[in-house]
Parts: C-alpha cells; sequence; structure tokens
C-alpha cells in the first residue's frame, strides 16, 4: 500500500514539474490574435495598426522577420517579397531606402489625411489633377514615392486604370477582405464613363485607406466633385448602409442615383462597386 502511495505522490509531482516547464521561456512570445477575433479588449488610440506594430514589437524581442509587419490578414515575411521577385525577375517596386515600411504607410495615411479639402494639389514645382487619381499620385509623390514615372502612357485608358495595372504588374493587387493602413482601393462603375446607360465601366475610382476598424471598417481618403473627404467600405457587410444595432456607417454612397423618379434605385454602396486593394508600400 505505501509502494502504491509513493508511484502515485511520484506521477503527480512529474506531472506538476511538467506543467511548470511547458509555459513560455525567457525567450519566447505568446501567440498574437488579430483584433477582429480577440476576445481581450485593447485600447485602441487613432490607428489600430500602430499599436498592433508596439505590441508586435514589445511581444517578439528577436522577430523571424525583421521590419516584416503588416495588417495581420496579410502579414508577410520580406523573405516572400524576395521570393516574389526572384519568380518575376524584377523588383516589385522601388520604396523609400529610409524608414520602416510600417512608418511610410502610416505616413502615407497622414499625408492623405492632411489633404483633406484641399483645393489643389502641388507638390513642389509639380501641379496634379485635381481627380481621384492625380490625389493618389500627389500624396505619394509627397512622401518620396513616385509612382506616376512608372505608370504607362496609353491615353486609351484612364489614369486609374494605368495605376491598376501598374500595380497588377508588380504583383501588389489582392482582394482581401481588411486591407493595410496605406493601400490603394479601386472601385467599379462609380459613373458612368462611356455613356451607354449601363455598368459596365472598370476602374473609375481610387482612393487611400487611412485606418481600419477592429470591426473591419475601412475608412479612406479620396477626391470626389464636392473634395477630398473621407469614405468608409466594409467588405464583411457590402450591402448595409449602416449598421441597424449601433447605426455606424459601414458603406457610403459613392455613386449617386439620377434626380428625379427612381432615384434611389441608381444609387450604389461602396462595398457593391469595390474592385481591388492594391499594397504599394511593402
Amino acid at each position: 500500500m505505501k509502494i502504491f502511495k509513493l508511484r502515485v505522490l511520484f506521477a503527480i509531482f512529474t506531472v506538476l514539474s511538467g506543467c511548470a516547464t511547458v509555459g513560455p521561456s525567457a525567450g519566447s512570445f505568446p501567440p498574437y490574435r488579430h483584433p477582429l477575433f480577440h476576445r481581450r479588449p485593447i485600447a485602441y488610440h487613432r490607428s489600430p495598426n500602430t499599436v498592433l506594430a508596439r505590441e508586435l514589437a514589445r511581444t517578439h524581442p528577436t522577430p523571424v522577420c525583421t521590419q516584416s509587419f503588416r495588417h495581420p490578414l496579410l502579414n508577410r515575411c520580406r523573405t516572400w517579397v524576395a521570393r516574389r521577385e526572384k519568380e518575376m525577375g524584377k523588383k516589385v517596386l522601388p520604396v523609400r531606402k529610409f524608414g520602416d515600411p510600417v512608418d511610410v504607410r502610416l505616413s502615407v495615411a497622414k499625408r492623405a489625411r492632411s489633404m483633406l479639402k484641399a483645393p489643389r494639389f502641388l507638390v513642389g514645382k509639380t501641379r496634379y489633377r485635381r481627380d481621384c487619381s492625380g490625389f493618389v499620385l500627389a500624396v505619394f509623390a509627397s512622401e518620396k514615392i513616385p509612382i506616376e514615372n512608372l505608370m504607362g502612357m496609353n491615353r486609351r485608358r484612364s489614369s486609374v486604370a494605368e495605376l491598376y495595372s501598374l500595380a497588377k504588374r508588380k504583383g501588389l493587387v489582392h482582394r482581401q477582405k481588411v486591407p493595410a493602413i496605406g493601400d490603394l482601393v479601386f472601385f467599379d462603375d462609380t459613373y458612368d464613363r462611356n455613356r451607354d446607360g449601363r455598368s459596365n465601366d472598370p476602374l473609375t475610382h481610387v482612393g487611400i485607406v487611412e485606418r481600419v476598424d477592429p470591426d473591419g471598417t475601412v475608412t479612406f481618403v479620396h477626391r470626389v466633385r464636392r473634395g477630398v473627404l473621407r469614405y468608409r467600405l466594409n467588405r464583411f457587410r457590402p450591402h448595409i448602409r449602416r449598421d441597424p444595432e449601433t447605426r455606424k456607417v459601414l458603406n457610403h454612397y459613392l455613386k449617386i442615383g439620377r434626380s428625379g423618379k427612381g432615384a434611389k434605385a441608381g444609387q450604389r454602396l461602396t462595398g457593391e462597386l469595390f474592385h481591388a486593394f492594391a499594397t504599394i508600400v511593402r
């Protein structure tokens, strides 16, 4: 009987000592949890990605990929970029040589925010067109990323289509539900470009992602007829204008119907007109 009790005590001691060594060591880090699906409240400030970047730097003392943080749904290593460049046989897109990519994206979003209601787009001695594509080119040129130098010169296509073609050639286009801050967002059929009365006008509008809320709502800055404004987009609920519970705007009207009878029938939300995102800064 005493031998049996000793064996039981020894087994319990072995299990307890094993459990004590299972926990994370001093050099490891806890598993990362996405803000859209976490159960633990996180105090967000102006930019969720800023908080996440600081948390990653604090919890990952020796990250596997240095300076590789992006949005959790799109987190890709620099090794992925290098492999992609090797497959394509050329550089993806030259970005600013100084600063972390996260800082560059936040700087792009800050620049776009600073140009809200700007009457004109002037960078140095270069004046850009007062439309959606001119606004995007002016923002990136202000951050020393002159993407207009890499665009084609096809006069038959719009500047938005040329910008999208550049991003697609460089392998930067994606259709994830949640983008990274500083991404471009493209839309279709925002107006009847060919004037045939049909919804067959792809790539008619572009904007810059400024913020991503924990519920997946994307705030982007763009140039419309009324000036440079903020609009919202939610790809999880693209056909809903407002949240029925919180009354928060999830998708703005990007295409307004004609005046008169049947005006509401022609209205389209940003989630319905969405085409793709493009990550210019990696």
